[in-house]
C-alpha cells in the first residue's frame, strides 16, 4: 500500500456566462492549486475489481474515485483504494475532482498503461468539469463548462486562510439559484490576468470575484463565517467555487476561535512545478 496526496483548489475568479440547452452552464474561471490535501491509499489486490472506502465521503460505486478507477482498470486486475478526507465535501474546493484525477494518474502508472497526459485529460472530462484541471495544476483558466484548461503563469507565492463553515452546498442547486440565461454577455478576466502577469498580490486580491457570492452568502451560516474573517482583519474574503468554503489571502499567527462545526486551515498556493513535483514523488508523471 502506498499513499498519494490529493490537493485542493480555489477559484480565484468565477463568472457564469449562461446556460446552454443541454443544461450545462458556460463559465469563465481561474483556478489555483493549494496545499490543503486529502490522502489516497492504493493497494493492488489479487481478486479482480475495485474496492473504494472513505472516512468522510461515500464508499463504493457512489464515490467518483470508483468511477475513475473503472475507466482505466485493466480486465482481470484488482485495486483497493482508501480515501482519507481532509478537504470537506460540498465546499467548492474540488476534493472529489482531485481524488478522481489522482486515481487516473496512479492507475496509469501502476498498471503501466502508458497513456499520455492528453489522453488522461480526455478521460478526466468524463468524470467532472474540474477533474482535468488537477492533471495540470498551478494557476489555470477553465473555459466552456470549466473542462477546457488553459495554463496561466503561476500566481505569486501567496499564503491564505481557509474557513469551512460546516455547510455543504449542492452545486446544481447553487447554479439553479443564479437565474441566468444563455443570452448574458460574456465576461472578462483581463483585470485578473493583468494582476497575475505583473505579480501584484495586492491588485490580485482586489480583482478576485465569484458570481455565486450573491446567492450563496444568502445562507446566514456562510455569511456569518465571512463576517468572522472580516472582523479578524481580512478585508477581502472570497468564496471558492459554488461554496461553501471561504478564503482570504494572507496569514494569521494565532489560532482563531472558530465554532465547533467549522474548520479552518492556513494554506499556501502551489505552483504548477510544485504540484507536479509533490505528486511525482509517488508516481511517474505521464508524458505531455
Amino acid at each position: 500500500m502506498f499513499a498519494v496526496p490529493s490537493f485542493a483548489k480555489i477559484n480565484l475568479y468565477l463568472r457564469v456566462l449562461g446556460q446552454e440547452a443541454s443544461g450545462y452552464h458556460r463559465i469563465e474561471t481561474a483556478l489555483q492549486t493549494i496545499s490543503l490535501h486529502d490522502t489516497l491509499y492504493f493497494e493492488r489486490r489479487r481478486r479482480p475489481g475495485i474496492e473504494v472506502t472513505s472516512d468522510r465521503s461515500p464508499s463504493g460505486e457512489a464515490n467518483v474515485v470508483h468511477k475513475a478507477a473503472a475507466l482505466l482498470l485493466p480486465a482481470g486486475k484488482g485495486i483497493r483504494i482508501h480515501v482519507q478526507k481532509q478537504i470537506p465535501v460540498g465546499a467548492g474546493l474540488g476534493g472529489g475532482s482531485s481524488n478522481a484525477a489522482v486515481t487516473l494518474l496512479v492507475l496509469n502508472d501502476v498498471f503501466r498503461l502508458k497513456y499520455r497526459l492528453p489522453e488522461l485529460v480526455q478521460a478526466a472530462s468524463k468524470l467532472g468539469m474540474d477533474v482535468p484541471f488537477f492533471l495540470v495544476g498551478g494557476t489555470a483558466c477553465g473555459l466552456h463548462y470549466g473542462e477546457n484548461i488553459v495554463p496561466l503563469p503561476d500566481a505569486p507565492a501567496t499564503s491564505l486562510v481557509l474557513l469551512y463553515p460546516g455547510v455543504q452546498v449542492i452545486t446544481a442547486r447553487a447554479y439553479g439559484n443564479l437565474k441566468l440565461t444563455k443570452n448574458q454577455a460574456d465576461g472578462t478576466i483581463q483585470n485578473f490576468c493583468y494582476s497575475l502577469l505583473n505579480h501584484r498580490v495586492d491588485a490580485l486580491d482586489s480583482s478576485l470575484s465569484n458570481d455565486f457570492e450573491a446567492s450563496v452568502l444568502g445562507d446566514r451560516r456562510i455569511a456569518e463565517a465571512k463576517r468572522f474573517l472580516q472582523r479578524r482583519g481580512f478585508s477581502n474574503v472570497h468564496l471558492s467555487g459554488s461554496g461553501s468554503a471561504l478564503f482570504a489571502l494572507g496569514s494569521t499567527r494565532k489560532k482563531l476561535p472558530v465554532k465547533n462545526d467549522w474548520e479552518i486551515w492556513q494554506a499556501r498556493f502551489l505552483t504548477r512545478s510544485q504540484y507536479r513535483r509533490k505528486l511525482s514523488r509517488c508516481l511517474r508523471w505521464p508524458e505531455d
